[in-house]
């Protein structure tokens, strides 16, 4: 976590080495993301990152927590108790991904690498730990509304927690694509694209000239799968 050093510093100093670094992270894996680029970017000293963070691991876990406490700040303004049914509270909160990604692209760029792209052996304890903190949460999810019957009571609650958050990831990452300004196929990770992205893949070719108008489009397809694959 950050020394005193760079709490100290000035908010429009710290901003602009968080934006650096968070641009540095987001467009490169960990091991080939560069502490010298970051300090070349910014005209200051290499040692200057070391007065800051302990070390390049550090400053990872930072920004890690940094924009996840920011994406978590949004879906935390929705709740169930607003909601009928589960599939309108499930598709508010997948609206909020889409307006956290859109006012914080750099965080919503670096969080998905973080948690879908990233391979460095260096992270691979704490990325797994994330992505089963999230599963977590999808599961606690499902078993609170099977409870109160807006599930189908049969559902498997790993089964059903596994679809939800695949359905979230393809959101996200569609997402990240749009906010990288690259498109949303040659942002698919090869190695884990899902079945979802093959019955969503007129969305992305749709002829909208806003990709966020997209997006919200897939929200809405996305839902229609979800009312789908849980009904009971």
């Amino acid at each position: 976590m950050p020394r005193k050093t760079f709490l100290r510093l000035p908010d429009v100093k710290r901003d602009a080495f968080i934006t650096a670094c968070l641009d540095e992270f987001s467009r490169n894996d960990y091991d080939s993301a560069s502490i010298s680029a970051i300090v070349r970017n910014l005209g200051i000293a290499k040692g200057s990152v070391y007065q800051y963070f302990e070390d390049k691991k550090d400053l990872w876990l930072y920004l890690r927590q940094r924009a996840e406490q920011e994406r978590l700040r949004y879906l935390k303004e929705v709740y169930r108790s607003s909601f009928d049914d589960f599939y309108g509270y499930f598709a508010a909160l997948q609206q909020k991904e889409l307006l956290f990604s859109r006012e914080h692209a750099l965080e919503s760029r670096f969080l998905f690498r973080a948690v879908s792209l990233e391979t460095s052996s260096a992270l691979h304890q704490e990325v797994e730990a994330w992505k089963q903190q999230q599963l977590r949460f999808y599961e606690k999810l499902v078993e609170a509304e099977k409870l109160i019957g807006s599930l189908d009571a049969s559902l498997r609650n790993r089964t059903a927690a596994m679809f939800l958050q695949s359905v979230s990831h393809t959101l996200r990452e569609y997402l990240a694509g749009v906010s990288a300004d690259v498109s949303p196929e040659e942002s698919v990770n090869q190695k884990e694209s899902m079945t979802v992205i093959d019955r969503i893949k007129g969305v992305f070719s749709s002829g909208s000239t806003d990709p966020y108008e997209e997006a919200e489009t897939l929200v809405s397809e996305l839902m229609t799968m979800v009312r789908k694959a849980l009904v009971g």
